[in-house]
């Protein structure tokens, strides 16, 4: 190999780099520039061993020899360089990783995931390749590591946790992530809801053994700019957030809104000009002892289709009184098995995604087809045709967890039998639709409850009463009234609305139109035979006829949706 010409005065030995007689860190080397696919954020790649002898190799971006380098230092630090605690010759490193002349160029990536045929991953990529390379400021990496064997991992945590519903949901949520840019699907994530203690954490932990130590989990207070950061750096990964009730309900809809839409917010930079957007594709599986819809309304905030969408409900609690455990695989209870995986992933981990990705890369050019023909199967089986078109959408990520899954027992990954993970994930989603209620529309199911928790609450006292004399209904004294109510054959009550408080109050937070067009499908409202919205009313003591918003006491018996 050609000797490379140092800096003036530095020169690399055996034991380590020199200045002139002074030593100034054990031995690292230079290896490229780096850059990205615009010629810009240049850096260096650089490679040396620690104390364990472990080969460590990582990029150097150029912002980090700005001022004092400490930073840089950090992370050389960290990574076993030893360096000398004399600031100039601290400074000399910083020479020598800077000044080093260099001819080959690599080309650098600011996030892990798919980049050139390959899953670049912080420690490296799959298949392995020497010309693309992770470049990131972000230090949210700790956990992507490995230990163990997959065999062991298989042993100790796959096999344990079959015929468990959500644990293999919660693997399959694993292996479904790096897929979603190689079939074109959308980010979005998955809550298990339920009490504390019931095995939700449990679940978790499986899931992150797929890609590394018990330290890939997130918590849920990890939120501003900071998940922003972390939703990046688990790009085509998945993102395990614990703990929805540490986090603010308006930003908990916000962070989950976010994290379906794949990217963060525009950002200036100090002296004018747009800083680099963070950007990712990824599945989130997140725990909580409430919902999402929960957790907002103790903010005061409504939730909307859009966000229930983004971040489906599962119940966590299978049913089988084994709290989160359909089946216990031999143990004496749950509380025996959730103990025996906590202890197996915090020993044995990391090793299934690499093999997975390893299998993925060989068959990329043939998943949209297979993924096309699976998620259409997996919809006419356990999909209702006549689900809302959200459902749907959720149906379909729902689907992908469950292929994921079977890849992974098709490449010998996961030791399966085939069909287990897609009855997994039909159960899983059959709890989904239970969790919100049916398969209907959400904004529909919200309308109509506000509407009927609105005549609960005033129907005997803002709506005058029809059925006594002219004039007994004018002394009758109505505070803030909003209409009449009348009985009509056989007792039951009609509420009849003014069309403007209907508008305005009633319908607070909805669209009129909406919640009108809602009832008449569900035959709550009544209409002329002009198919409006309204229905001309006989009022005894104006003696004229008016139009008004008609609406049937049966709303007040028979459940919303």
């Amino acid at each position: 190999m050609k000797k490379i010409p140092l800096p003036s005065g530095l020169s690399l030995k055996e034991d380590g780099l020199y200045f002139e007689e002074d030593w100034v860190s054990s031995p690292i080397t230079v290896l490229a520039h780096t850059r990205d696919d615009n010629k810009e954020n240049w850096g260096r790649l650089v490679e040396f061993y620690d104390l364990d002898q472990h080969l460590h190799k990582l990029t150097i971006p150029f912002d980090m020899f700005a001022r004092d380098c400490s930073e840089l230092f950090s992370i050389l630090l960290s990574q076993g360089l030893r360096i000398s605690n004399k600031r100039g010759l601290r400074n000399k490193l910083a020479d020598y990783l800077q000044n080093t002349p260099l001819s080959k160029k690599v080309l650098c990536v600011p996030r892990i995931g798919w980049h050139k045929g390959s899953f670049i991953l912080p420690d490296g990529s799959i298949p392995e390749s020497d010309e693309v390379y992770l470049q990131s400021s972000t230090s949210n990496f700790t956990g992507f590591r490995e230990a163990g064997t997959l065999e062991e991992w298989q042993e100790h945590v796959a096999k344990p946790c079959r015929g468990n519903s959500r644990l293999i949901f919660s693997l399959g949520c694993a292996f479904a992530a790096p897929l979603l840019p190689l079939i074109n699907a959308e980010s979005g994530g998955f809550h298990l809801k339920g009490s504390s203690s019931i095995g939700k954490s449990t679940a978790l932990a499986v899931a992150a053994s797929v890609w590394g130590s018990p330290q890939y989990i997130q918590q849920w207070r990890a939120t501003g700019n900071a998940i922003e950061s972390v939703a990046e750096s688990h790009n085509n990964a998945l993102l395990c957030l614990d703990e929805l009730g540490q986090v603010d309900g308006k930003e908990a809809g916000e962070t989950s809104y976010m994290l379906a839409n794949e990217s963060g917010k525009n950002r200036m930079k100090a002296k004018g000009g747009l800083r680099r957007k963070p950007m990712w594709k990824l599945l989130f599986l997140s725990t909580g002892e409430i919902s999402l819809a929960d957790k907002m309304n103790e903010s005061g905030k409504r939730v909307n289709a859009g966000m229930l969408a983004r971040m489906a409900d599962v119940q966590a609690d299978a049913g089988k009184d084994h709290r989160l455990f359909d089946t216990l695989n031999g143990f004496e209870d749950g509380a025996a098995l959730a103990n025996h995986l906590k202890q197996a992933t915090g020993l044995y981990y990391g090793t299934p995604i690499r093999a997975f990705l390893l299998h993925v890369s060989k068959h990329k050019d043939a998943l949209s087809t297979s993924w096309a023909t699976f998620k259409k199967d997996f919809v006419e089986r356990h999909v209702d045709p006549k689900s809302d078109g959200q459902v749907k959408r959720v149906a379909d990520r729902f689907a992908l967890v469950a292929y994921g899954t079977e890849l992974a027992i098709q490449f010998g990954v996961l030791p399966y039998e085939e069909g287990e993970a897609t009855q997994a994930g039909a159960t899983c989603f059959l709890s989904f639709v239970e969790a919100r209620g049916g398969s209907s529309s959400h904004e529909a199911d919200e309308a109509v409850k506000q509407v009927q928790a609105f005549i609960e609450m005033h129907h005997s006292s803002r709506f005058a009463l029809i059925g006594g004399t002219p004039e007994n209904l004018i002394e009758e004294k109505i505070y803030k009234q909003v209409g009449y109510r009348r009985k009509r054959d056989g007792g039951a009550y009609e509420f009849l609305f003014f069309t403007g408080a209907f508008n305005e109050e009633v319908c607070k937070g909805f669209d009129p139109l909406f919640v009108k067009k809602t009832l008449l499908k569900q035959g709550r409202l009544r209409v002329d035979s002009d198919g409006r919205y309204t229905k001309t009313t006989r009022l005894p003591h104006l003696k004229k006829n008016v139009k008004m918003i008609c609406i049937s006491s049966d709303i007040l018996t028979e459940e919303a949706g």
